[in-house]
């Protein structure tokens, strides 16, 4: 049974593991700093930012939406938490306050979407600029610098490896079992795959796609800590540039599709090692990064062709079963 789980799990998601196997091997071979520890515990460093952006994005994507407003999400509550900080406020509790906020951009979007059957796409869009204006006005326009250690130790500090791996591995877990242990997961789904159908059966939807956003949100304000930790200093264009884009393309380079009705976690994680396998080997190259910009973007548009051929091959396999 186990042996059968495995074949199937690995035709599965051959593909995937195949293209960053052959990406790591054409870097590794091509320099011999590819392959050192340094790197590649550097590659897994910058893949937490992506990841866990995406765990809250594979869910709103699930569900037939998108959300556009992560990356300025990540900015605005790094802002606004680096200024509770800075009052002095105890770091558990600025902490919170920050997700506190996450939150409640997400339950905004997803209560525009639920209650007026808006466009995600539209509502997220006007979100994303409404929260870089907000990160703009709070900071002044400037990076806020300067937090208690052990905020930044938690969030990006050393315990053998990052702290911030350790974090990325706890959430993936969480989203594992969320997507595939529990109500909400299939829900999700469910709410992609037919939103009539999951009305027919009882589904709350507009209760589901609020609490996605929110989920997404939260991921949203938990890796502006890990951002800011980094750089020791909350930048209010943080998210600005490929963060957003990456946390959509990795789950679509993973598997997940942008018609909704599929979670797959293990091909995100794979969809975000892919991400900074390439932005790790062109960095070895000496790249430039607006050229390394172009090559993220092919990635990105060769991943939605990808989904949009899968869609097709399944809905004419599915129409081949009922004739």
């Amino acid at each position: 049974m186990k042996t059968g789980y495995v074949f199937t799990f690995l035709r599965k998601h051959w593909g995937i593991i195949a293209t960053l196997v052959g990406i790591s091997l054409f870097f590794g071979l091509s320099s011999q700093y590819f392959f050192t520890f340094y790197n590649l515990l550097n590659i897994l460093n910058h893949t937490t930012i992506t990841l866990i952006l995406a765990m809250g994005m594979v869910f709103v994507l699930a569900s037939g939406g998108i959300d556009l407003s992560v990356g300025s999400t990540l900015g605005f509550t790094g802002v606004a938490t680096a200024l509770i900080l800075k009052a002095g406020t105890p770091p558990l509790l600025a902490a919170l306050c920050g997700i506190g906020i996450g939150a409640l951009i997400g339950a905004v979007n997803g209560t525009i979407i639920a209650k007026f059957h808006l466009q995600p796409f539209i509502v997220t869009l006007g979100m994303l600029s409404i929260v870089r204006g907000l990160a703009l006005v709070f900071s002044n326009g400037k990076p806020i610098y300067g937090f208690p250690g052990i905020f930044t130790t938690f969030f990006a500090g050393h315990v053998g490896i990052p702290t911030n791996i350790y974090l990325t591995i706890a959430i993936v877990a969480f989203g594992s079992i969320v997507a595939n242990k529990t109500r909400f997961g299939l829900y999700a789904k469910s709410i992609g795959g037919s939103e009539a159908s999951a009305h027919i059966c009882g589904v709350n939807i507009p209760l589901i796609v609020i609490l996605i956003y929110v989920q997404s949100g939260i991921f949203a304000s938990i890796t502006s800590f890990i951002y800011m930790s980094m750089m020791d200093a909350a930048e209010p264009l943080a998210g600005l540039l490929t963060e957003w884009l990456e946390a959509i393309a990795a789950p679509i380079i993973g598997g997940n599709s942008l018609s909704g009705g599929i979670i797959t976690i293990f091909g995100t994680i794979i969809g975000a090692l892919i991400l900074a396998t390439v932005r790790s080997g062109l960095n070895i190259f000496g790249v430039q990064p607006f050229y390394q910009q172009l090559f993220i973007g092919l990635i990105i548009i060769i991943s939605v062709i990808a989904d949009s051929i899968r869609q097709r091959r399944s809905r004419l396999s599915r129409e081949r079963v009922v004739t």
